[in-house]
């Protein structure tokens, strides 16, 4: 399939914002894991809790650890284990 020069060019624009924002977030993620990882943010679930907490279906998890569903993790974006979400989205 040939491309007509202005066609490659709108789609090399695209590719570069789709690859500034892929390492953008990448780079946002890495930030808040540090800042998790650290203590620097306090998480929502303690890390202690986490492993008995892995094992449990994801409706036993939201109702051991209030956890929200949907968008409702924007409310908890001050949370070292939410943070990282916000690179993601």
């Amino acid at each position: 399939m040939d491309l007509k020069p202005d066609e490659r060019e709108a789609q090399m624009i695209c590719a570069r914002w789709i690859d500034f924002a892929t390492q953008a977030g990448v780079a946002f993620s890495l930030g808040a894991f540090l800042l998790y990882a650290t203590g620097t943010l306090a998480p929502y679930v303690p890390l202690q809790h986490l492993p008995e907490l892995w094992a449990l279906p994801v409706g036993r998890f939201h109702e051991a650890t209030g956890a929200p569903t949907g968008w409702g993790w924007l409310a908890l974006i001050s949370k070292g284990d939410y943070l990282n979400l916000a690179g993601v989205a």
